[in-house]
């Protein structure tokens, strides 16, 4: 699902800019990780798909220093970010994680339209009512 989603997002950026982006020869290719260093290597000044990726990366002492308060919402079914990562991030008393089962890497989505499970979470947060209660319709319950 992901990847072809992400090939439509391609193809539409492809059509709109045809003198930046020429991918035909990556037609076919739905190795995410093989994909994403394609892409970067050809279209951006990182020097590698590992240097790209280190931006992102929160694990080892990234957030250690943090001292306002976050809350990372993740789903055990990330396609993109593996779960064990979560025991390789620093854990300051300000963070807390909401894990999930399911959601995906975008996910949380419970319908076509409408907000999803993550977006009232979030702004529930904001408006400090406290967490949304999982329920037949969140996916699959908080974990962490």
């Amino acid at each position: 699902y992901f990847a072809r989603k992400w090939w439509r997002s391609l193809r539409k950026k492809q059509t709109a800019w045809p003198a930046e982006y020429d991918l035909r020869d990556l037609r076919g290719l739905y190795d995410l990780r093989r994909l994403t260093a394609e892409l970067i290597e050809r279209y951006t000044d990182f020097p590698s798909l590992d240097a790209y990726l280190s931006g992102y990366a929160l694990v080892g002492s990234r957030l250690a220093s943090l001292d306002v308060p976050a809350l990372i919402i993740t789903a055990l079914d990330d396609p993109i970010i593996p779960a064990g990562d979560l025991t390789r991030l620093a854990r300051p008393p300000t963070l807390r994680i909401v894990a999930t089962r399911r959601g995906g890497h975008c996910g949380f989505l419970e319908r076509l339209t409408g907000p999803s499970w993550a977006e009232r979470r979030i702004l529930a947060e904001l408006n400090a009512d406290g967490p949304i209660p999982a329920n037949g319709n969140a996916p699959a319950g908080e974990l962490a």
